[in-house]
């Protein structure tokens, strides 16, 4: 209000000092006053001894003393108009407390494709008198902003810049990328009708990054998978299913675990057209530039030098252990998929070696989370050699193309799992 009259005065004094020379100074002071007194300003303001009027009828003093001051005169008395009205609050005027700065919890956010999410803000000073934010993206087809609240529209990075709105300038940015982060759900399609609903079983997202690309993990078993063959029916325990075999068998099946098991779990990968490869959970999950599993641990450090000498044949040709697994149980953990409920393989070599006896194992997660493992051949330093039959659980992990698209859901539940398309 007060700067608008400013304005108002102005043109006034200088347009009819231009224009009409007729009106005198005094008729001119009349109207400025009703004007000042219209707009707030207080009696003494406008009347008293240092007020308008009395430097009003100074300047109409200087005016009649000499006709070349006229405008010097002028110019003091609108000076003196535009420093009362600025000069500060009139009595009863509350004064406006700005914005002086906006913390966000977090200047960088990772936000799941289809997602939205509250960006949290602190408000400084407390007592602010206008505490909205006006919000803005910097790309609307990457997220979309409103009233705080982020929406992931694609994959890509893009700048939200919050702004108080009460016209201190005071700003706040937040770099959003949106990605499938891990732990979402997936429908894949296998492309084998008899496997899950029409060949779709729900997967999980287990990689999406540089190292790994898109990867995703079966949610539970995919089928059952032995390792040796049992040679006879007596069963050593039910679950998971164990039954006695034969050295030569357990051997075999010992040296060939990791190769069997991700060949098993790659089947699930060469019917889909989402899929480049695939491998069994704990295997190395490095991709090659060719897109496939170019390292499998098929062939792991060894032989074991066992610390007995043997006669059994193939004795010292056993493949040594592992850890490999490590790399997909620390992904698995993070996002809460390493337990199912259910046994299941991890392609993962195990050995205890003692001076009288040496176990050959093939590691598997328990029904709940538990690692363990079961040997499928024993070599004792007496020359006793057996070995045992074993099935578990197989849950593939998945490397998907890079060109494939979500064209629908938005990852948080089964229900509205990631649809797929080219």
């Amino acid at each position: 209000m007060k700067k608008s009259l400013k304005s108002k005065s102005k043109y006034y004094l200088l347009s009819k000092k231009a224009n009409s020379k007729g009106i005198t100074l005094i008729a001119l002071i009349i109207t400025i006053i009703v004007l000042l007194i219209l707009a707030g300003v207080t009696i003494n303001l406008t009347l008293g001894e240092n007020g308008i009027f009395r430097t009003a009828e100074m300047a109409g003093k200087n005016y009649m003393d000499a006709q070349d001051k006229e405008l010097a005169g002028l110019a003091d008395f609108e000076n003196t108009i535009n420093n009362i009205i600025g000069g500060g609050s009139t009595e009863g005027e509350e004064k406006q407390q700005l914005v002086e700065e906006i913390i966000l919890s977090n200047t960088e956010v990772t936000l799941g494709l289809n997602r939205t999410e509250n960006l949290e803000i602190t408000i400084k000073p407390e007592n602010a008198s206008n505490k909205n934010i006006i919000w803005e993206s910097n790309d609307e087809t990457i997220v979309k902003v409103e009233n705080g609240v982020i929406t992931g529209v694609n994959i890509g990075e893009a700048i939200i810049t919050g702004e108080a709105a009460d016209g201190s300038g005071v700003k706040v940015t937040c770099k959003v990328t949106v990605a499938i982060i891990p732990g979402a759900y997936v429908k894949y399609d296998t492309g084998i009708s008899s496997v899950g609903e029409n060949g779709i079983v729900t997967f999980r997202v287990l990689y999406n990054d540089d190292t790994y690309g898109l990867q995703i993990i079966s949610d539970k078993n995919i089928e059952i998978v032995p390792l040796a063959q049992e040679s006879t029916d007596e069963i050593i325990q039910e679950t998971p299913l164990i039954k006695l075999s034969t050295w030569e068998q357990g051997r075999d099946s010992y040296n060939n675990a990791i190769a069997i098991l991700n060949e098993k779990a790659e089947y699930y990968a060469t019917s889909s057209m989402y899929a480049l490869d695939g491998r069994c959970v704990g295997s190395v999950p490095t991709i090659g530039a060719d897109g496939k599993f170019n390292a499998k641990n098929t062939e792991n450090v060894g032989p074991v030098q066992l610390q007995f000498s043997s006669t059994v044949e193939g004795a010292n040709s056993m493949k040594d252990a592992d850890e490999n697994y490590t790399t997909d149980q620390t992904a698995m953990q993070a996002v809460n998929i390493w337990t199912t409920g259910e046994y299941y393989w991890l392609a993962s070599r195990r050995v205890n070696s003692y001076s009288s006896l040496c176990r050959f194992s093939v590691r598997f997660v328990d029904t709940s989370g538990g690692l363990d493992s079961y040997y499928l051949c024993y070599l004792g330093s007496d020359g006793h050699a057996y070995s045992r039959s074993i099935e578990s659980g197989l849950r593939p992990c998945i490397s998907l193309k890079s060109d494939i698209k979500v064209i629908a859901g938005d990852g948080t539940s089964e229900e509205t799992a990631y649809e797929l398309g080219i």
